[in-house]
């Protein structure tokens, strides 16, 4: 009978999204309550945007194509169909506060993955990546744009990760 080793695993990622969440979820609320959502003058053209596909007199996937690209509003859509959330603004601020933390946890699992290459280097492959990822989420661009309606930081920076963030989910593990 062989022993089965016990598999550990590392939670720290885990931690860092539960930390992005928390944030997110305070810029949201601290918006929220003073009635700031829309106060950016990009954030009301982007969740009327959004809007236009399905309450327009021509209601169509044709209402995207403006200046911007049609992601962050074609992930509004099912946020903006009750009007209290439109009007308020919390349907574009749902998808930019889930962008933000995955925009936090890729830099943590990109940078950990970077500079993790074997044993003796996985303390400080895990420091900093703490520092690149509170780096990134404290920044005061995301972090504000987190809760509000303007999503055109939030939304783009997980692109700009995502080459680093399927190479840490599709590589295998270095050898330790």
């Amino acid at each position: 009978m062989s022993a089965k080793t016990p598999v550990v695993r590392d939670r720290s990622a885990a931690r860092v999204a539960g930390v992005a969440v928390l944030v997110s979820l305070f810029s949201f609320l601290y918006y929220f309550q003073r009635g700031d959502l829309l106060l950016y003058g990009d954030a009301v053209a982007h969740i009327n945007i959004a809007r236009r596909v399905f309450d327009s007199q021509t209601p169509s996937l044709l209402q995207l194509g403006t200046v911007w690209l049609p992601l962050p509003h074609l992930l509004m859509v099912p946020f903006i169909f009750w009007n209290a959330m439109w009007q308020n603004g919390t349907g574009g601020s749902i998808p930019s506060m889930i962008a933000y933390v995955f925009g936090v946890v890729g830099i943590f699992r990109f940078v950990r993955g970077m500079l993790e290459t074997d044993l003796r280097t996985k303390p400080a492959a895990a420091v900093g990546a703490w520092v690149a990822a509170f780096a990134y989420g404290t920044n005061p661009k995301p972090d504000l744009y987190a809760g509000h309606g303007h999503d055109r930081v939030s939304l783009s920076r997980p692109v700009y990760l995502g080459r680093g963030v399927l190479r840490g989910i599709c590589s295998e593990p270095a050898k330790k």
